[in-house]
């Protein structure tokens, strides 16, 4: 996987173990899943993009994009934005605290509602094609 310094020194302050890790023979892409008491965290590479999802430990729920959550926490929608790995470890970092209670039980129904909404309005921004006007 591509230099990930400030990630990997995240994730080992904060007691992530490796789960699991895939690389594809063909194309180079790959992933590692990390875990900890309270999330898991999939960080992704292909050859032109870093991926971190969240989710919360052990629910085998859906993943959760951290430019999803971003937007959940700056309170915007604005997803056209890519980012850099450093800026994205970065956001990790100086908000794990909002992230995890976030995935709290008692916050997480509502905090998937919230994502759910927001993943739907991505897809109306980034495919506006594919909506009428009153959706």
């Amino acid at each position: 996987m591509a230099n990930f310094k400030a990630l990997d020194h995240f994730l080992q302050v904060n007691k992530f173990q490796l789960l699991a890790t895939s690389k594809s023979e063909n194309f180079g892409d790959e992933y590692n899943i990390f875990s900890n008491e309270e999330l898991e965290i999939k960080i992704s590479s292909t050859k032109s993009d870093i991926i971190i999802d969240v989710r919360k430990r052990s629910s085998g729920e859906k993943w959760f994009d951290l430019i999803l959550i971003k937007s959940l926490i700056d309170n915007h929608e604005k997803f056209t934005v890519s980012l850099s790995v450093e800026e994205l470890s970065t956001f990790l970092k100086d908000n794990f605290e909002k992230i995890l209670d976030l995935f709290k039980q008692e916050n997480y129904d509502s905090t998937i509602a919230r994502l759910q909404d927001l993943e739907r309005s991505r897809i109306k921004q980034n495919f506006p094609q594919l909506f009428k006007p009153d959706q």
